[in-house]
Formats: C-alpha cells, sequence, structure tokens
C-alpha cells in the first residue's frame, strides 16, 4: 500500500487561491514523483505488514532486489572485472534458463562498462527503440543465449550494484486501483488547524515473482574495470 500526501500550496481555507499552473504543477511534479515511488517499491522495497493512517505510508511486498539478492548474489568487493560479470551472469543464465536479461546500473557504472567492448572485442549492438520503448545497448556475452540489455536507472545512482532482471515470471498484482483522494470539494483534503490543502495519492500493488532464481544482483561494485 502506497500512500503519498501532496500539499496544494497557495489555497487559503477562505479564499481558495487555485488556479491552472498550480494544477500542472501537481500532474507532472506530483504524479511523477509518485510514479517513481512505485516503481522503486517494486525494485527494492522492504517486506513489511501492518496498518496505519499516517499520511505518508508504505506496506511493500518484498521487492525484486530480495529475490536477486537470494538466489544470485555475487559480492564484487570493489572491482568488478569482465570475467566476474561473465561467470556471475551465466550463472544466473544457468538456473533461470536461456534468456535476454536485463542489466540496470548507475550513469557512473555504465560510462565504466561501455569501455569492456573496446577491450575485448564484445559484439554490442543498438537495440531499436520500438522494441522496448527507449534506447538501450545490448552485450553478446558468452554462454548466454540471449543478450544483456543494459539500462541506466536514476534508481540505481545512489547504490555501487548492478541489477540482473529477467522479466520472465514478473508479474504486477494490483489490488486497489491508483487514486486521487482530492476531497468532498474537489480541491483537496484541508489541515486541520491550517490553511493548506493536500491530495492524497494511494495505490495497492504487489510483485509476483514466479521464477526467483532467474534475477542477480551484483554487489560492492565501485569500480568496473578490464
Amino acid at each position: 500500500m502506497l500512500q503519498k500526501a501532496l500539499s496544494i500550496t497557495e489555497v487559503m481555507q477562505k479564499s481558495q487561491v487555485y488556479g491552472v499552473p498550480e494544477q500542472k504543477r501537481l500532474n507532472i511534479q506530483g504524479l511523477r514523483d509518485f510514479a517513481r515511488d512505485r516503481e522503486n517499491l517494486l525494485k527494492f522495497g522492504p517486506e513489511n505488514t501492518g496498518s496505519g493512517t499516517a499520511p505518508n505510508q508504505t506496506w511493500g511486498s518484498k521487492g525484486l532486489y530480495h529475490h536477486a539478492k537470494q538466489w544470485n548474489h555475487f559480492a564484487a568487493n570493489g572491482n568488478l572485472s569482465w570475467k566476474a560479470f561473465v561467470n556471475g551472469m551465466q550463472q544466473v543464465n544457468a538456473k533461470g534458463g536461456a534468456a535476454d536479461k536485463f542489466i540496470f546500473l548507475s550513469n557512473r557504472l555504465h560510462a565504466e562498462l561501455s569501455l569492456w567492448p573496446v577491450h575485448f572485442d564484445i559484439a554490442r549492438t543498438d537495440a531499436m527503440s520500438d522494441k522496448f520503448g527507449f534506447e538501450v545497448n545490448t552485450l553478446k556475452i558468452p554462454g548466454l543465449a540471449g543478450n544483456a540489455v543494459v539500462v541506466v536507472d536514476a534508481d540505481m545512482d545512489s547504490r555501487n550494484e548492478i541489477l540482473v532482471v529477467d522479466f520472465r515470471g514478473l508479474r504486477i498484482a494490483e489490488f486497489k486501483p491508483f487514486d486521487i483522494d482530492t476531497g468532498p470539494a474537489g480541491v483537496g483534503l484541508q489541515t486541520l488547524g491550517a490553511n493548506r490543502y493536500t491530495w492524497k495519492l494511494e495505490h495497492w500493488l504487489g510483485l509476483m515473482v514466479t521464477r526467483p532464481w532467474a534475477q542477480g544482483v551484483f554487489t560492492g561494485v565501485d569500480r568496473i574495470v578490464a
């Protein structure tokens, strides 16, 4: 259960100064932030249960990261070499079967990983953008029938890790559709004792992982080396 309160600025209790610019800000900034929170929860969310009435709360299912760490965890201990990367990917492939694997990593690590083809003559091709809906690079890895699709992910920027994802067997189970509670008057829920209004964004969903052994993660990747 993911809930987020959005403050509606300049909405006064009596005059209710509320116009198009404020609506645009909420639609563009607020909904985008909530979507990113939702994606981050599915990937890294800790498993917890409970209930509460706080305006900002999260009760999540186990994220993909925790399945990956349980089944295919590779500790780089600082430096990740091409040989160690290939060995790890081959293990994920052996457990999960031949299929395209998606590699999520930060901009910094992607810049270092992009040097591998120069050193090892790896056949790298740019996938068509309409295949996945965004521009990606693919790596040919020995022992893998499918490609390794490299995706730069903003959620990984603060993590020295590389997440390996096999989308087969991943499903999002929705228990309650995404909803925005704008209050009975449509201007938001008023905070008691304050001249402010808030919208409440809410979505109940969970990640169903039927092939956890096909996921993996490299941790402690401070640098990618030749």
